[in-house]
């Protein structure tokens, strides 16, 4: 699994733009769009037509594919997330919003209001969705009545962000010895204390040897996370991951388990006592008595039948049958 660290300079182009368009330069910097990915459920204030929703989600993976790369994750710190706000804001880009990544979609007549930071105490409305904290919500007032209508009849589900970042590689905590393993002083997240709930989450680790922690029991509804080299907790990748034990969970989008198919138990013998086993084999040995009788019997009967030719062989002084038969022995 291969999978990058976004991060943004507050002195140089990286950051959020929406609008930029560029080539991607060669010092391992890319224009990122998500619009298909981990999409936020919209909220809205009719009286006021505002919208808000998660524009930019921290500690999330997010899939991704490069012909030089294959296939790749990505995801933002939470530090990255308020470095890429705080630049938005310098910049007075906070209000600039285009349509499905649309350089010629700018959407005009959209204010933005308010945002705010995930804490544990303030969440998104009817938060269903496992938003990490250190993600950024963030509200429009858009005055024109007829794409307001649109956004809130389904044509446009979420936020979304493009821009510039470098891309620094990580790596995952893992139990495969193939593969290598956290320096020295990185906390295993078993036993890690999160907060005043002194919540503490177990592992299991996948069959590519990927460890994942999650709190509780692994059952649907459970989110589940990944931990890369610096011990941060990200959201589990979206798909099918099958465990050591057996077990294999579905992950949706936002880390969470949809399904978990247990292992399939294997149908074991009942246990068999000595006196049993000489029982059975006393009988094979009287079964094979029985047939070798049979045997015989059949054999004898066959060398006493009389047959056309066998007083020729008497009279004529060759052998005679018996001494064939007795010679076929």
């Amino acid at each position: 699994m291969k999978v990058f660290k976004l991060l943004i300079d507050l002195e140089d182009e990286t950051g959020l733009t929406f609008n930029a368009l560029v080539d991607r330069p060669a010092h391992n910097k890319s224009l990122l769009a998500f619009d298909k990915e981990h999409k936020r459920e919209l909220h809205f204030n009719d009286s006021k037509r505002m919208i808000s929703g998660v524009a930019i989600s921290s500690n999330q993976l997010i899939y991704r594919f490069d012909e030089n790369l294959g296939d790749y994750y990505v995801y933002f710190e939470p530090k990255e997330v308020e470095k890429m706000v705080l630049k938005m804001s310098r910049q007075q880009l906070l209000s600039s919003v285009n349509l499905m990544h649309d350089s010629k979609k700018v959407v005009k007549g959209i204010t933005f209001i308010e945002g705010y930071f995930v804490t544990d105490t303030k969440r998104p409305p009817n938060d269903t969705e496992n938003v990490q904290n250190g993600s950024y919500v963030m509200t429009y007032c858009r005055r024109d009545e007829t794409l307001y209508n649109e956004i809130k009849g389904g044509r446009y589900v979420g936020f979304s962000v493009e821009g510039i970042f470098d891309q620094i590689p990580v790596k995952i905590k893992s139990n495969n010895k193939n593969q290598n393993k956290m320096s020295k002083g990185k906390k295993s997240l078993f036993g890690i204390v999160f907060g005043k709930d002194q919540k503490k989450f177990a592992e299991a680790t996948t069959t590519d040897g990927v460890v994942i922690s999650y709190e509780g029991d692994l059952e649907v509804g459970t989110a589940v996370f990944i931990t890369d080299d610096e011990g941060n907790q990200v959201s589990a990748p979206e798909g099918s991951h099958t465990l050591e034990d057996g077990r294999t969970i579905e992950v949706d989008a936002n880390g969470i388990v949809t399904e978990v198919m247990e292992v399939e138990e294997e149908v074991m013998p009942e246990d068999v006592t000595l006196s049993e086993v000489v029982d059975v084999l006393k009988t094979l040995n009287e079964n094979f008595e029985n047939y070798k009788k049979e045997t015989e019997s059949k054999f004898e009967k066959l060398a006493e039948a009389k047959v056309p030719g066998k007083k020729k062989f008497e009279r004529t002084g060759e052998k005679t049958w018996k001494d064939l038969v007795k010679e076929s022995k």
